[in-house]
C-alpha cells in the first residue's frame, strides 16, 4: 500500500474511518486520524495505529493488502484473524 494513499486518507476532510487489511489476515481499524501516526522520511513506509485500550501496532505498509472504508451503521465482517 502506498504511503501517499494512507496519508491522504488520514488527512481527508471529512475523515472517514477505515481498516487496513494485512497480508497476515489481521485487520487494523483507524477510527479517527488521532489514532494513527505516519513518521516522516525515511520511515514513510511505517504507520503507528493506536486502539481504544492504548495498545498500538507498528505496521509496514508493504504488508497491507487492502484499505477498506468503514461505512457507518453497517456491519463490517472481519476475517478470522481480525483484531
Amino acid at each position: 500500500m502506498s504511503p501517499a494513499i494512507v496519508r491522504a486518507r488520514l488527512q481527508a476532510t471529512p475523515f472517514r474511518p477505515f481498516e487496513l487489511w494485512l497480508n497476515s489476515g489481521q485487520v487494523v481499524r483507524v477510527p479517527h486520524p488521532d489514532f494513527a501516526f505516519m513518521p516522516p522520511k525515511p520511515n514513510q513506509w511505517d504507520v503507528v495505529v493506536y486502539d481504544e485500550d492504548r495498545t498500538f501496532s507498528i505496521i509496514d505498509l508493504g504488508q497491507v493488502a487492502a484499505l477498506k472504508e468503514v461505512r457507518p451503521g453497517k456491519a463490517n465482517p472481519k476475517g478470522p484473524c481480525a483484531k
